[in-house]
């Protein structure tokens, strides 16, 4: 078996990771953008009268996810929706506008 220098392994690591590093801050950004969304939807519903939080479209959202990425895709699609919800007594997440009633 022949191992790669330990500096082409370093480099090629490092080089990975700045492309996790991009990955991950392109979900951050439209991770933040989806609960900008997913607000404006719940005050549009609570201005209509209706329920805050449709149930049936979490469980579309879960499956989706649960489909796409196996059963870590539930525990991802929970806190998204968890993050996306948020709690209308408190603030939003940085760089969040709170919900507004």
């Amino acid at each position: 078996m022949t191992y790669a220098p330990v500096n082409d392994v370093a480099g090629r690591v490092d080089e990975l990771r700045r492309v996790i590093d991009d990955l991950d801050d392109q979900i951050i950004a439209t991770l933040i953008r989806r609960i900008e969304v997913s607000r404006e939807i719940q005050a549009t519903r609570m201005s209509a009268g209706l329920p805050r939080i449709q149930y049936a479209r979490e469980n579309r959202v879960i499956e989706r996810y649960t489909d796409a990425v196996g059963p870590a895709g539930t525990d991802l699609a929970l806190e998204i929706l968890r993050a996306s919800r948020g709690d209308p007594a408190r603030q939003g997440i940085e760089g969040v506008a709170p919900l507004q009633r």
